[in-house]
């Protein structure tokens, strides 16, 4: 995670933002099956048009199909930037 940390000065573009998840998107992700506050951070995701979601946690999401983003854990994206 060290070394993505490093990479993300270097990026093009880092967007940090907070956006409050709509209530109708957070039911609705929660209604795929995704935990109240993995709904929130989908429904987060999905309205900022994030294509990646970067997360340590090997089980984020997974039971979900077609989530509007990729998740992917550190090593990956680093093999995928190599």
């Amino acid at each position: 995670m060290q070394k993505l940390m490093d990479l993300l000065p270097k990026a093009a573009a880092v967007k940090r933002d907070f956006l409050k998840p709509s209530p109708d998107a957070v039911q609705r992700w929660h209604e795929h099956g995704a935990k109240k506050g993995d709904a929130a951070i989908t429904a987060q995701l999905e309205a900022a048009g994030i294509r990646y979601f970067i997360s340590e946690n090997r089980h984020f999401l997974t039971q979900i199909a077609d989530l509007p983003f990729e998740v992917m854990d550190a090593a990956t994206v680093l093999g995928r930037l190599r």
